[in-house]
């Protein structure tokens, strides 16, 4: 579906640090997607799945589809305002807590600075029960990546998270000692300090 941001949905944004739209995805895509990262799950030890879980849409063209979605860029550019968008990075989160009950997760990513982030719930769950996350099982949330929220959905056992994270063009990589993947770019050839390049960070809108 196509959305139509109002300034209603800006201001809620700003106001909330988050927003949640339904009915973004096919339910194609959202079968798609729990195939996928579950059997991410099975395939990795517990130990790396969160190290394991950046970045998939390097190699896997289930994620780079959610990733390269120019709808997800759009509705973030026009809630931040800003034009131009990279895909920072995506991320897959399997309830390890990694992060705090009320907590800001644009601090645990090696980005200076990030624009917006998106959360996709990638497990079938009671979404009548979310607070954070979208209610709609085709649905999805925006979020401020540096407003501390309640993440109290990303750490209910067995709930499976898919992120993306989008940044203004001009942006640097940075080290992040919060971050388990604060060196993963590093085989890029990128070292702290460097602004993101169109062939390893794409443009998106």
């Amino acid at each position: 579906m196509r959305y139509t941001i109002t300034n209603q949905h800006i201001n809620f944004f700003l106001e909330h640090g988050f927003i949640d739209f339904e009915d973004v995805f096919t339910e194609k895509e959202k079968k798609a997607l729990y195939i996928e990262a579950n059997g991410l799950k099975e395939d990795i030890s517990s130990s790396d799945l969160y190290k394991k879980g950046r970045d998939l849409w390097r190699t896997n063209s289930i994620f780079k589809s959610f990733a390269f979605k120019k709808s997800l860029a759009k509705i973030a550019s026009e809630l931040t305002s800003i034009n131009s968008l990279r895909l920072a990075f995506d991320q897959l989160y399997f309830a390890d807590q990694l992060f705090s009950e009320n907590d800001s997760l644009g601090s645990y990513f090696s980005f200076k600075r990030l624009a917006c982030m998106v959360l996709i719930q990638a497990n079938e769950t009671d979404f009548s029960k979310n607070t954070l996350f979208s209610n709609s099982p085709l649905g999805c949330t925006f979020i401020q990546p540096y407003k501390a929220l309640s993440l109290e959905d990303l750490q209910k056992p067995g709930s499976v998270t898919y992120m993306l994270g989008f940044c203004p063009v001009k942006t640097l990589y940075v080290k992040n000692e919060l971050d388990p993947n604060t060196h993963f770019l590093k085989q890029f050839g990128y070292t702290f300090g460097d602004f993101l390049l169109d062939e390893y960070h794409p443009i998106i809108s």
